[in-house]
């Protein structure tokens, strides 16, 4: 049995109405989970709550360990693990950390565990509260687009990218979609706009949609997009492209499993770490060399020469040559061989 410490700080199992249910599987058994957000480490030795927490957690007499979980969002583990030091939990405590930089190269710290969250829900995908049928799929559908790009929350490097794009002739043949839940402060990333740009940026429109489905807000983690299943290739503009945390989300596994060719604007190094855990990223079509680039502006222009180099081709016929090896991409991002390099040793 897992336990799951909740927003009202109940401690009840791990119920599978949870999206972070399968990560279960990867656990000790008695394990007590604390999911990113609902209490920060610091907030156990700051005194908040006073001390009624902490006692909590401590007086539980049949758990294993307390497990810290960061495994869907890009945060900062080297802050995190000090935290936790500080926190006075008396159980053995771990974290799950989904940077990607700690696959090859383990965290210093024995206690900070790599296990990316989104590569292994996208794999076998779990959600009470959404069709998922289509989600492991791989489209056979007949193909409308060449390129698609779809973007919920306006974060920087996405304002950025869309700023680049609706500059390129062939904009209006992309399948996109644009900003349809808010604008919020970018605090998750380094890249900050110019002046000019921002008042290029102000020049566009602000929401656009490619179909009906694009208004709803909310995060759609399907793959029953048009932008998925009659689309060639997508551009995917990741959360989060920090170089100190970086991560990836369902975003990037999602064009993998309905059988696209994809361009990454994310962190440094992401199209590196789907090449070392199997992934085929087309490196005969698709130079993926910008994945090096450690200057933001200068990675998502060089990004962007790919897509002008798709648009520029018949993937029609690209796309009958490499039609076995997407598919071969498709069944093992779901297989349990893909899971099976993510599970987790705890002392």
């Amino acid at each position: 049995m897992i336990y799951r410490l909740n927003q009202d700080l109940s401690i009840t199992e791990f119920e599978s109405r949870w999206v972070e249910y399968p990560l279960c599987k990867y656990l000790p058994d008695r394990s007590l989970v604390i999911p990113n957000g609902v209490i920060n480490p610091q907030d156990a030795y700051r005194g908040v709550p006073a001390g009624s927490l902490l006692d909590q957690i401590n007086n539980i007499k049949n758990i294993s360990c307390v497990i810290f979980d960061d495994s869907g969002n890009p945060i900062n583990s080297d802050e995190r693990i000090n935290e936790i030091t500080y926190a006075g939990i008396q159980h053995p405590v771990y974290l799950l950390s989904s940077l990607f930089k700690y696959f090859n190269s383990p965290h210093l710290d024995h206690r900070v565990k790599f296990f990316p969250f989104w590569a292994v829900w996208s794999s076998a995908p779990h959600n009470i509260h959404y069709r998922i049928l289509d989600h492991q799929k791989f489209s056979t559908h007949a193909k409308t687009y060449k390129v698609s790009c779809l973007n919920g929350t306006p974060w920087n490097h996405r304002l950025l990218t869309y700023l680049y794009l609706s500059k390129k002739p062939y904009f209006k043949d992309i399948l996109f979609s644009f900003g349809h839940r808010g604008i919020p402060v970018d605090l998750m990333n380094d890249l900050k706009l110019t002046q000019d740009e921002l008042a290029e940026i102000d020049l566009l429109p602000q929401n656009v949609t490619a179909i009906d489905q694009d208004a709803v807000s909310g995060i759609d983690i399907t793959c029953s997009h048009p932008a998925y299943l009659k689309t060639y290739a997508n551009l995917v503009v990741e959360t989060n492209i920090r170089s100190t945390t970086p991560m990836l989300s369902e975003k990037a596994f999602k064009p993998i499993i309905a059988g696209q060719m994809f361009v990454l604007v994310a962190a440094p190094g992401a199209v590196q770490f789907l090449r070392d855990i199997g992934i085929d990223t087309f490196d005969d079509i698709i130079d993926h060399s910008y994945d090096h680039e450690l200057d933001h502006r200068t990675r998502i222009q060089k990004a962007l020469v790919q897509i002008d180099h798709l648009m520029s081709e018949d993937l029609e016929a690209v796309y009958k040559t490499i039609y076995s090896r997407l598919k071969r991409n498709s069944e093992y991002l779901s297989s349990q061989e893909f899971r099976n390099q993510f599970l987790v040793k705890f002392d």
